[in-house]
C-alpha cells in the first residue's frame, strides 16, 4: 500500500510510520465504535486519528477535513489500521514465550 499524503497549499505531506500515541488512539476508537463508525462523534475522532498519524503540527483535524476528500478519509484510515495492527501483531510475535515461575 502506498504511503498516503495530503496536499496543503501546494505542499505534499506524507504519513510517517505510526507512533505509539497513534496505536493508543486507534485502540480507544475501536473499543468505543467498533467497525460501525457512522456517527458524527466517530467522524470527529477519525479526523483526530488521521491528524495524529501525520505527526506534524501543521496538520490538524480541521486541516484534514478542509483539504482531504471522502475517498482520502477511507484511504488514510485503512492505511493506519493496516500499519497499526500489522506492527502490533509483528511485535507481539517477537516477544519471547517466557514460562511463569514454578510454585514450590
Amino acid at each position: 500500500m502506498d504511503t498516503p499524503s495530503l496536499i496543503i497549499d501546494g505542499k505534499e505531506y506524507f504519513m510517517p510510520e505510526p507512533k505509539i500515541k497513534l496505536w493508543r488512539k486507534f485502540i480507544r476508537y475501536y473499543e468505543k465504535f467498533g467497525e460501525r463508525s457512522n456517527s458524527e462523534e466517530a467522524y470527529t475522532e477519525m479526523l483526530d486519528i488521521i491528524a495524529t498519524a501525520f505527526n506534524n503540527p501543521e496538520i490538524t483535524p480541521e486541516v484534514v477535513e478542509d483539504n482531504g476528500n471522502l475517498k482520502d478519509l477511507t484511504i488514510y484510515f485503512d492505511y493506519i489500521k493496516s500499519k497499526v495492527t500489522g506492527t502490533a501483531n509483528a511485535k507481539a510475535g517477537q516477544v519471547p514465550n517466557v514460562k511463569a515461575p514454578s510454585k514450590t
